[in-house]
C-alpha cells in the first residue's frame, strides 16, 4: 500500500522579482541543501463544483477552508526531460485553520486513485491497483483514517469533481537540522482538464500565472524563521502575500470572460 503523511505547519508565500530571487539564493545556498528531489514538475488536479463553490469560498479567506487535489511529481532530468513518475500520485486534503496548514496525504497508484475517487471502496481500490513493490501491503490504520477524512470531504461536497489543473517547475531546498523547507516555482501554468482529467493534460486555454521573471517562493516551517532568513527577507524587502495557484487561475479565467 501507499505511503501516507500528515503535515501541520506554517506556509508563507512570497512573489519574488529576479533581483530578490538572486538575493535569496545567494544566502540560501550557505544554509540549506537541495531536497531529495531537487527539481521537478508538479502537476495538481483540483476538485470543485460546477459553480466553483470551493474556490469561491477559499478566496473569501474564511477562518477555515479546505481543498482536495491529486498531485503528481515528475523528476526533471538535466536535459530537461521528465523522469517517469512510476504511476504514483498523491491524493491530498489540504485544510487551513487560523493560518496553520493541516495536510492529509495518501500515496496511491494512479489507477487506484481514479477508481477510489470515482466511487470504489478505498481498500478495494488499493488491493486492485497497488503501487509497484507494495502488492501485498494492506492499508495501515493511519492511512485508513486519512482516507476517511478525504471521503468526509467528498460527502460534504457531493457535486465536486475534477475542475482545474495547475503545473509548475519546482526547485526545493531543505534544512537538514530542522523542518524548514523552501521551494521556488516558475513558470506556473493552469487550465481546465482536457479529456480524461486524470491524465492531467491542460486544455488549449492554459494561463501563465506569473509575470515574466517572477518566482513564487514558499517557506514551510513548524517553528519561527531562522535569523539568516529573516535578515535576507528584510534586506531584499520581501514580504509574505497570499497566492493560491487555483485561486489565481480562477480569477484570471473570470477576467478573460469579460
Amino acid at each position: 500500500m501507499a505511503y501516507a503523511a500528515t503535515f501541520n505547519r506554517i506556509e508563507k508565500k512570497y512573489l519574488l522579482q529576479q533581483q530578490q530571487y538572486q538575493g535569496v539564493m545567494d544566502a540560501l545556498q550557505l544554509h540549506l541543501q537541495p531536497d531529495a528531489f531537487p527539481r521537478s514538475v508538479v502537476t495538481s488536479l483540483y476538485w470543485d463544483t460546477s459553480s466553483n463553490d470551493i474556490i469561491s469560498r477559499s478566496l473569501e479567506k474564511p477562518l477555515y477552508k479546505e481543498k482536495l487535489r491529486v498531485r503528481r511529481y515528475s523528476g526533471l532530468q538535466a536535459n530537461g526531460a521528465l523522469a517517469p513518475s512510476g504511476g504514483c500520485v498523491f491524493v491530498e486534503l489540504k485544510k487551513k485553520f487560523k493560518g496553520v496548514v493541516h495536510k492529509r496525504r495518501l500515496s496511491m497508484a494512479e489507477d487506484g486513485a481514479r477508481a477510489w475517487l470515482s466511487g470504489m471502496d478505498f481498500q478495494q481500490a488499493c488491493a486492485l491497483f497497488p503501487l509497484v513493490g507494495k502488492e501485498f501491503a494492506a492499508p495501515t490504520t493511519h492511512e485508513q483514517q486519512v482516507a476517511r477524512e478525504i471521503e468526509a470531504f467528498m460527502a460534504r461536497n457531493p457535486e465536486a469533481c475534477p475542475a482545474m489543473i495547475t503545473r509548475c517547475v519546482r526547485t526545493a531546498w531543505k534544512d537538514p537540522q530542522s523542518q524548514l523547507r523552501i521551494t521556488f516555482d516558475s513558470p506556473i501554468q493552469a487550465g481546465r482538464p482536457a479529456g480524461d482529467p486524470f491524465l492531467m493534460q491542460l486544455d488549449g486555454w492554459a494561463l501563465d500565472l506569473l509575470e515574466p521573471g517572477q518566482v513564487l517562493m514558499e517557506v514551510k516551517q513548524v517553528g519561527g524563521l531562522p535569523p539568516w532568513l529573516r535578515k535576507v527577507l528584510s534586506t531584499n524587502k520581501i514580504y509574505p502575500q497570499s497566492f493560491s495557484k487555483y485561486g489565481t487561475a480562477f480569477q484570471m479565467e473570470a477576467e478573460k470572460e469579460f
